[in-house]
């Protein structure tokens, strides 16, 4: 997995380009592609909900909606790729310490998909800042800033038979 210097620029990233610098995998990927990110800075990338997906039984028959907090997740993930792809940091776990400022405006349905914009604000080795935005269709669905802190330490196995790669955190 390749890193880069703050500010250079990277991608475009398929969903397997993704998986090589995210931790998460279905049903808790909420990144299909990144279309352009730069190192420690920003990250724009696409979510495309299908319909199937599992909160959508519940969330709510009869009209079914994406959880808000799935929303903000996905605008963390985005943010998560802008972190993990640069020099320094790809060897750490980025994990949601807290958000503010979170406003929801407009539903997202089955069918839509979610572009997501995040940039970091603040970024140091014990973790950082953000704020990001999700649009469908190019109106604002939902926004906020987050903090993000780093796990003590993160080991990475290699891939067997073709799996995904694991990551482990040490106590």
């Amino acid at each position: 997995m390749k890193s880069y210097p703050i500010g250079e620029a990277v991608g475009p990233l398929d969903k397997q380009g993704v998986e090589l610098y995210l931790p998460h995998r279905a049903p808790f990927l909420f990144i299909d592609e990144v279309t352009e990110c730069v190192a420690g800075k920003y990250t724009r990338a696409k979510w495309r909900l299908t319909g199937d997906e599992f909160f959508f039984a519940g969330h709510f028959p009869g009209y079914p909606i994406l959880p808000g907090v799935l929303q903000f997740e996905a605008i963390a993930q985005c943010g998560a790729i802008a972190v993990m792809v640069t020099e320094g940091y790809s060897n750490k776990l980025a994990v949601l310490a807290g958000c503010e400022k979170a406003r929801y405006r407009s539903p997202v349905r089955p069918g839509d998909t979610l572009e997501l914009f995040a940039e970091l604000t603040h970024l140091t080795q014990r973790g950082g800042k953000g704020r990001g935005t999700a649009f469908v269709n190019g109106k604002e669905a939902c926004s906020g800033e987050l903090m993000f802190a780093f796990a003590p330490s993160v080991q990475k196995s290699e891939p067997a038979g073709g799996a995904p790669p694991i990551h482990e955190v040490s106590p």
